[in-house]
């Protein structure tokens, strides 16, 4: 384990380069810095970084947030350009930027990287994933599969505005192969099964929203919607209290339908449930896709051998194993350990108070 270094605002002699800077003789490999990169990127050496991976700010507003408001889209874009400058300086030659973005966004953030002089390589997703394969997904045909759901069949979701059952054809149905944690949420009329990132459907003072399954789990109670279907077609929605979520290992396929208002009705173990989905809204007239893009860019070479790899990437290598079974349960323990720390989080996201 590296050190960690001490808070800072920015590089005293004035950055980049310097032998005589005291932060960048702090920083060496498998150091953590906390401060603000774009002062920090200052004091990192030219052609000196292998990668950089950064989450910065979207330019969408999110959640009238001051920190996310950088203009129109053009200013957005130029103020990407500007810090990409610096990570472009500090990028050895054939070094790549993975950039997390917002799917509207996207292009004027790959825009001002290109600017900055960066080769643009490709665009890696990040997913939403959801359920266990053996959950089941209400349709006007009954209830279907993961290997049965197509994308001209009309899905039972949940207005969370209305609060009213609605059909709607999927966007898309989102399948991925899992080996991890999952969140399990159990009880006589609930049995879910779902990634830490998934939606939940859960009551929150009295109105109904769509919060990340990592936050809810750890929580004494939470408030979920179980349904019950009667064979004159009708649906009953009932409220109930949830007390047992806990973290599990799973391995297998999760799926979800993303469809336009973000939950759908499923089935798993004959329990019939409320659950959201990998299309989470946004608001009355956005919706927050099933995915975030991370722009990948790639700092250009004069080194003639690596320009005839055409920059091979060797993705395999760069995963870090498990050493053994028991780093394998401490991995998990940690998963754990960080659901629990979210609890604190939750509550106080629930009760209105600022976290």
């Amino acid at each position: 384990m590296g050190k960690i270094i001490g808070s800072i605002k920015t590089c005293k002699e004035n950055g980049g380069d310097t032998e005589s800077c005291s932060i960048c003789k702090d920083i060496t490999v498998n150091s953590v810095v906390n401060g603000d990169s774009l002062n920090l990127l200052k004091c990192l050496k030219t052609n000196s970084v292998d990668a950089i991976i950064i989450d910065p700010p979207y330019g969408i507003k999110f959640m009238n947030k001051k920190w996310d408001d950088l203009g129109d889209n053009e200013k957005f874009s130029k103020w990407v350009e500007e810090w990409g400058a610096s990570a472009h300086r500090v990028v050895r030659e054939g070094g790549s930027i993975l950039s997390f973005a917002s799917p509207r966004m996207y292009h004027w953030m790959a825009v001002g990287l290109e600017k900055s002089g960066f080769i643009t390589r490709d665009m890696i997703e990040w997913i939403y994933w959801c359920c266990a394969e053996d959950t089941e997904a209400l349709t006007k045909d009954g209830f279907k599969t993961i290997d049965e759901v197509t994308l001209d069949d009309e899905i039972a979701t949940f207005n969370i505005e209305t609060e009213e059952i609605e059909y709607q054809k999927p966007l898309g149905i989102n399948v991925q192969d899992h080996d991890g944690p999952m969140v399990r949420i159990n009880s006589p009329d609930m049995d879910q099964l779902v990634t830490p990132n998934h939606r939940l459907v859960i009551n929150i003072n009295g109105s109904w929203n769509l919060v990340m399954a990592m936050f809810a789990c750890g929580t004494s109670t939470v408030t979920m919607l179980a349904l019950t279907l009667h064979e004159n077609g009708l649906v009953s929605i009932a409220p109930i209290q949830i007390t047992d979520m806990n973290i599990v290992t799973y391995t297998g396929r999760v799926w979800c339908p993303s469809t336009p208002n973000g939950t759908f009705v499923a089935r798993r173990n004959g329990k019939i449930f409320i659950t959201g989905n990998s299309g989470m809204p946004k608001g009355k007239t956005t919706l927050k896709p099933a995915h975030e893009p991370i722009y990948w860019g790639m700092k250009n070479t004069k080194n003639t051998a690596l320009k005839d790899l055409n920059f091979v990437v060797n993705i395999d290598d760069t995963r870090i194993p498990y050493k053994d079974d028991k780093d394998k349960k401490t991995a998990q323990n940690n998963a754990e350990g960080f659901v629990k720390r979210t609890k604190q989080d939750f509550d106080a996201y629930k009760n209105g108070l600022p976290r």
